[in-house]
This record gives structure tokens, C-alpha cells and sequence, in this order.
């Protein structure tokens, strides 16, 4: 409240062209005493006219003019000795608020930080983040040249004090976050390239999708700057919706940075840069940062021109895209308006402010679901999430909402087995471009075998019409070369696990399921091998398989878990009549639940000691299984993360917020 009041103070002096440091509110025969008499007449003018209490006013503007004064004593320092006066407006809460520092612009962002924690002994080093001019200050870098000048405010973000030494080991330091979001998007980047994700073939924690849900297709260095800008911003939503607002702004302001790298024609065909200019507002307003306005009228501005190319001046560009009407996109418009109309108001521009603040308020209503019909779709079975991103899109029709779900679902359902299918179709001949795993699951659905429909679209190079040509015509010699694929693929598992050391009979045991699983991303490397024998394609191979042969084993091991307590239950064993099909292949075909089980704790028994005895005698094998299991942890803990959510939750939000921050808008309006 006091910051609103100073900003409000400010705006209306600026616009009378009122200076406090000159006659006749400071007195040119005291120094830099007050008019009294001066200012008393002001105060009394503003508080009627800003309806203010008058006796706040008259003491919010000597604060003023104090602080007018200590600015010209400031700058008459820096231009004698150069070194700069940085205001560091420090936490609610925290004693005192705000900390004038003089220091050399030389200095690095260490030893700034060193002075702040003498001023402010409660501070710790490791606790405390530097904003300033939307940037996060690194520490090794000097001050000036991380854009930082005489007479700046810096913005402190502190995430726990010396005294709350279980909060600081809680507290993820964030240049570990900024460095584990950097390492998880290269191993993301690299998931499809290379073969280093889930071998089980468990979709990548995060893509690049347009507004039809299909996957763009991006070179691996853009792929890996938008990856680790993207994670960054997951990280910081995360953070926003646990009410971090100062971790989440140190992490949208990095992932802010990230974007920036990445080239502008990619960031066009996606609304992500965007929709993180609107929670960096956000941030700044929750955290009471008015004088960090200027930086949030440049974000909203690039917000709303790349809304407007993304969606459409009247969202036409999302409703013939989706084919429905585009309603969780109207969240966004609904935010841009609210964040508008706040900045206006703190600008002082009221008229500017209720304009923005009514087009908030109607995007509200047209959002609004109906509580009768989310009832009734969640009543039949459908999830809080599509049932309300439905009734939006739908305009609360109930009938319409059931259609739009079903289509959603099966939409997703073809996208999951086109992402599936592509792992194991692999590459055309030339090594770059992917064989098409949309058309490739149109011709399956026509009844053709997947092997000859792989090996059709290989040849014709994607040209559907062709394939089919192909299939109708040339079956035998369809059937051929996926025989010879498929031996192909399999000697690349058996050769990879020779080179890797590990134990043959892991492969030869489970070449089939290897083969299917791996088998397309063993033979891309292989050829980027015979193209760049330098690289390290081959180790990159051997670490996929180890790291898939120990998946699968582990997926053994809790089979013989289940069966064991299976055994031990005599009332389940009705629910445990046949070993999984996933293990038909490794189990004997005895009908005996018992002697199967049994069967299959020998075998993994005999596995396991082999396994032991491969690395005993290969550590190079050990290694490269140490990195997989580093690289699979890694993963799943982004995974987790910020893998799990739907694909439009980011659309999803019952407003209460929104809707709270407008009425107390429209109130401060009406008075």
C-alpha cells in the first residue's frame, strides 16, 4: 500500500511538472529543510483531489522530496568518484525496506551481494537472487556490464534467512536449478536424436507442439534452446502455482533469456514466449514491484502482438485450426486485459484502466461454466480438466461438450500411436528425414502389415499414394526387405552388446524386444557412425542398449514380485491365471502358475549373476550402465516434474484469482 501510494504520488506530480527539490516547497535558506507552509497546501490539494487521507499524503511526500534530495547528492557523488548510489528495495517484512549502497559498477554481483548481507546481516548468500531491468544478476559478472547504472532499484528475492537453516537445505539454490534445467534439455534434445530416452518407449517429458497437437520437427541446437527455455518456464509456473512468486520470477526472467536465443521465426509459431511475458507481470504486480512498471508495459506489448499473431486479431487463427471455437484460449486475452488494466491504474491513467478492466471483466463472463453442466460431465466419468475446457469451447452446451471430449480423445489417442509408431520406424535411407508415421498408421488401418507399410513408404520416400501401389502390388518383395531389416537391426543389437562388454545372454534372450524397441535408433546411429567416425555415435549406441536391457530386467524383476505374492495369496490366484504377455517369450508355457513362476525366478536369478560377472570383468560396461541410470533419473525426475500434465491444462483455470484481483480493481476504480 505505501509503494501504490508513493507510485500514485509520483504520477501526479509528474503530471502538475511539480519538483519537491526546488522553491517553494524547499526553502533556499535552510538547505534542504521544508517549506512547511508549502507543503501542507499541497498535500491537502493532492489528498482531495487523489482521495487520500491528508495525513498520509503529507508524509508520503516529504518522503519524496527527501528522496528527490538524496538522488541530486547521489549523482554529484558519482560524477566526483564514480561510484554509483543502487537502491535495493528488499522483501515485505524484512527491516529496513530499502537499502542505498554506493559501490564501483566494477564490482562483480558477489561483492554486491557481500555488501547488502553486511547492511542486512539476516540475508544469507546463497538466499538472495538480484533483479534488475528484468534481469537476473549473475554473480561472477561485473555490474556494469550486466546492464546495471548509477541511481538503479534492484529487486531482492530472498528464499531463506540464516536463522531457517531447514528452509535454506529445502530451497533449491536457483543457479543449480538454471544449471539441472540446462543439463535436462540437452538430454531432451538429444532423447530423439540419439536414442537416450525412455527405451521402453515412454513419450519425451516435453515437445514442441503446434495448435493441432502435432509435433514440429526442429534441428537439435534449436531444439535444445527452446527445450531449456521451456523448462525454465515449466519450472517457474510450478513455482507461481505454489505462490513462489519471487523463485518463480528468477526463473521466468532466465527462461525470458533463453527464448531470446532462439530464433524469432520459431518462437512465432508458438505461444510460449508469449504466455511467460504475462506470468513475469504477474509476478512483478504480486510482488508489490511498481517501479518496475516500464519493464512490464514492454512485456505486455510484446505479449499482445504475439498473441495476436499466434490466435488471430479475433481468435480466427485458433477456430479454424482447432475447428471449434476457442475458448481456454480466451484465458490469455482475459489476463492481458487484467494485467493492463492494473499497470494503467498504477500509471495513473484511470480512463485507460477502466477501458481495459470492462474488456477483462466480459472475457470473464464468456469464460464462466456453468456449475449444472460440469456436474453432469463429471458425473458421466470425464475429468474436472476437459470437462471445463469443453463447456468453454463449447459455449456450455452440455451435448456439444460430450462431442468435443470424445473427438479430444481420440485425437490424442491417434497422436500417442503416431508417436509410438515413429520410434520404431526410423529413418529414411538418407539419414535425415523420419518415415511418416501418419501415413504408416493410415495404411495399417487399411490392413496392411506395419513391417510392409515401413518398407513401402522407405521406398517412395513418404509418398503414401506410391505405398500403396507398392503394397497392392509387390507384396514379396515388401516381405523381403523387412526380413532383412529386421536381421539387420537384430545384428546391430547383438554387435552393440559385444562391443559394450555386457552379458550376451541379456541379448540374445531379448534380442526380439530390443530389436523392436531400439532397433530403429541403433541403426540411425550406425549410419552417423559410417558418416562421422569421429563422433560418438557407437558409445551413444552401447549406452541406449544398456540402459534398455536394464528396463526390461527390472520389468522382470517385478513380474517375479507379482508372482511371488501371487503364490503367496491363495485368493488371487483366480486374478493371476496366465504370466503377462509381455513375458511370453522369456516364461515356459507350463499352465502351472506355480512351476512358470518358479521358472522365471531362476532365470532372472541367473540374469542377475550374469550381469555381475559381465561387469566385474568389463568396467567400461559399468560406466557407460552408471551414465544410462544418471540419464534415465534425470529424465524421470523432469518427467515428474512437468511431464504429466495434460496437453491443455495450461488452458485450465477456475479464475478465482483472476476474478479476485479484477473486483478489487474495480473497486480502487470506483473510489
Amino acid at each position: 500500500e505505501e509503494q501504490e501510494l508513493l507510485h500514485k504520488l509520483r504520477q501526479a506530480l509528474r503530471s502538475r511538472a511539480i519538483k519537491l527539490w526546488e522553491p517553494p516547497y524547499t526553502s533556499p535558506d535552510s538547505g534542504s529543510a521544508p517549506d512547511a507552509a508549502s507543503m501542507q497546501s499541497l498535500a491537502e490539494s493532492l489528498s482531495q483531489n487523489l482521495r487520500l487521507c491528508p495525513s498520509a499524503c503529507a508524509a508520503a511526500l516529504e518522503n519524496l522530496r527527501q528522496q528527490t534530495l538524496d538522488n541530486a547528492e547521489s549523482l554529484a557523488h558519482f560524477r566526483a568518484t564514480q561510484e554509483a548510489t543502487l537502491k535495493v528495495r528488499l522483501p515485505r517484512g524484512q527491516n529496513p525496506q530499502l537499502l542505498r549502497i554506493r559501490c564501483s559498477l566494477q564490482s562483480t554481483g558477489y561483492q554486491f551481494k557481500s555488501l547488502i548481507v553486511a547492511r542486512a546481516p539476516q540475508l544469507s548468500m546463497a538466499g538472495v537472487s538480484l533483479i534488475c531491468n528484468g534481469r537476473v544478476l549473475e554473480d561472477a559478472l561485473s555490474l556494469g556490464n550486466q546492464g546495471v547504472q548509477h541511481n538503479n532499484s534492484l529487486m531482492l528475492l530472498m528464499r531463506a534467512t540464516t536463522d531457517d537453516v531447514q528452509n535454506l537445505r529445502a530451497s533449491a539454490d536457483d543457479a543449480d536449478a538454471l544449471r539441472e534445467a540446462e543439463t535436462e534439455a540437452g538430454l531432451l534434445a538429444g532423447e530423439e536424436d540419439d536414442g537416450l530416452g525412455s527405451a521402453g518407449g515412454g513419450s519425451a517429458a516435453l515437445h514442441v507442439t503446434n495448435q493441432r497437437g502435432e509435433k514440429i520437427n526442429l534441428p537439435r541446437e534449436h531444439r535444445k534452446a527452446l527445450y531449456y527455455a521451456m523448462i525454465l518456464g515449466e519450472k517457474g509456473k510450478a513455482a507461481l502455482r505454489s505462490n513462489q512468486h519471487g523463485r518463480a520470477l528468477v526463473l521466468l526472467l532466465a527462461a525470458d533469456e533463453a527464448f531470446n536465443r532462439v530464433d524469432r521465426s520459431l518462437l512465432d509459431r508458438v505461444d510460449n514466449h508469449a504466455l511467460l511475458q504475462l506470468d513475469t507481470v504477474w509476478c512483478y504486480l504480486c510482488l508489490g514491484r511498481l517501479d518496475e512498471l516500464g519493464d512490464a508495459w514492454d512485456r505486455l506489448g510484446l505479449a499482445e502482438r504475439a498473441l495476436v499473431k499466434a490466435y488471430g486479431e479475433q481468435l480466427e487463427r485458433v477456430e479454424a485450426v482447432k475447428g471449434t471455437s476457442a475458448g481456454g484460449e480466451r484465458i490469455h486475452l482475459l489476463r492481458l486485459h487484467l494485467l493492463k488494466a492494473m499497470c494503467c491504474f498504477y500509471s495513473n491513467r484511470l480512463e485507460e484502466a477502466a477501458t481495459e478492466a470492462r474488456l477483462a471483466s466480459a472475457e470473464l463472463d464468456k469464460l464462466a461454466v456453468d456449475d449444472a453442466g460440469l456436474s453432469s460431465l463429471m458425473g458421466m466419468g470425464f475429468s474436472l480438466l476437459e470437462s471445463r475446457l469443453a463447456l468453454r469451447h463449447c459455449a456450455n452446451d452440455t451435448q456439444a461438450a460430450i462431442n468435443w471430449i470424445v473427438a479430444r480423445r481420440e485425437r490424442q489417442r491417434t497422436q500417442a500411436a503416431e508417436r509410438k509408431l515413429q520410434r520404431r520406424l526410423g529413418y529414411l535411407d538418407d539419414g535425415e528425414t523420419r518415415v511418416s508415421a501418419a501415413s504408416c498408421l493410415r495404411l495399417t488401418e487399411m490392413g496392411y502389415l506395419e513391417s510392409h507399410a515401413h518398407e513401402a513408404l522407405v521406398l517412395t520416400r513418404n509418398s503414401i499414394d506410391a505405398a500403396l501401389t507398392l503394397l497392392q502390388d509387390d507384396q514379396d518383395r515388401l516381405q523381403t526387405l523387412a526380413d532383412q531389416r529386421y536381421n539387420s537391426r537384430l545384428q546391430l543389437v547383438l554387435d552393440t552388446a559385444t562391443s559394450s562388454g555386457i552379458a550376451s545372454a541379456d541379448a540374445q534372450r531379448m534380442s526380439s524386444k530390443l530389436c523392436r524397441l531400439i532397433g530403429a535408433k541403433l541403426e540411425a546411429l550406425n549410419r552417423r557412425q559410417q558418416r562421422d567416425p569421429t563422433g560418438n555415435h557407437s558409445l551413444k549406441a552401447q549406452q541406449l542398449l544398456i540402459g534398455c536391457i536394464d528396463e526390461l530386467l527390472e520389468d522382470e524383476q517385478q513380474q517375479k514380485q507379482t508372482s511371488e505374492a501371487s503364490d503367496a495369496s491363495p485368493s488371487s490366484a483366480a486374478a493371476s491365471s496366465s504370466v503377462p504377455s509381455s513375458l511370453a517369450s522369456w516364461t515356459t508355457t507350463d499352465s502351472d502358475e506355480g512351476e512358470a513362476a518358479t521358472a522365471l525366478a531362476a532365470k532372472i536369478r541367473r540374469v542377475e549373476q550374469e550381469k555381475e560377472t559381465a561387469e566385474a570383468a568389463s568396467p567400461d560396461a559399468a560406466a557407460l550402465r552408471e551414465a544410462s541410470q544418471r540419464q534415465r533419473k534425470a529424465l524421470d525426475k523432469l518427467r515428474d516434474e512437468v511431464g504429466d500434465q495434460d496437453e491443455e491444462a495450461y488452458l485450465d483455470s477456475d479464475l478465482q484469482e483472476e476474478r479476485r484481483q479484477l473486483d478489487r480493481l474495480l473497486a480502487m476504480l470506483d473510489n
